[in-house]
């Protein structure tokens, strides 16, 4: 799902992210899909590990990173691209780790934020169970309608606007194993009576 001429799709973009190639990934909030737009005059590969084959991405054409076209829910654990996203009113953000090459997208109706790897395999980051234990495990944190996240490349951090919760959350994901990522709430007070629409 490439095309070779960049200016000849009609999008609605929401979020944006670039990563260290120079190159963008955005969000387009009416196909709740997540998209890399290769800029440059020469074929960039995207994603290094996926099967069968690294991703080559053409110069100056997008491809289609994570999502099918239609809201939904449930998915993870398989090539983004076939994962079911709902961005609602406000998702659809997308936050970069330039270190470990991975895109991190917030599906703000579906509750979660998924990391997407080297393979192009989006997996659940959080919002896999309801944990909100300072130093608990990073997926088994709720994660209510996540609207903004930033990665804080110098601290290894992700960090989470998580809006009917009233809380900032932030993920430290310094260990090069993901079983040891954790979350804590950095900003504001838990709301255990908010509204989850």
């Amino acid at each position: 799902n490439t095309t070779t001429d960049s200016n000849k799709i009609r999008i609605s973009p929401s979020w944006l992210t670039q990563d260290d190639q120079g190159n963008w990934f955005f969000s387009d909030h009416n196909t709740n899909t997540v998209w890399y737009y290769n800029k440059k005059s020469t074929d960039v590969t995207l994603w290094a590990n996926s099967t069968p084959s690294a991703t080559i991405v053409p110069a100056n054409s997008i491809y289609l990173v994570a999502g099918t076209g239609v809201a939904g829910s449930g998915g993870a654990g398989q090539l983004a691209r076939k994962i079911p996203f709902n961005f609602g009113g406000w998702g659809g953000d997308l936050a970069w780790d330039s270190v470990r090459k991975e895109l991190y997208i917030s599906d703000y109706s579906n509750n979660r934020i998924i990391r997407v790897g080297q393979n192009g395999v989006g997996n659940t980051f959080c919002g896999a169970g309801s944990l909100n234990t300072q130093g608990s495990l990073a997926v088994n944190n709720e994660c209510i309608n996540p609207v903004s996240i930033e990665f804080d490349s110098t601290n290894r951090r992700l960090y989470a606007a998580l809006y009917a919760r009233h809380i900032v959350k932030y993920f430290d994901v310094s260990d090069s194993s993901t079983s040891n990522w954790k979350g804590y709430i950095a900003v504001g007070a838990y709301n255990t009576a908010a509204n989850t629409d």
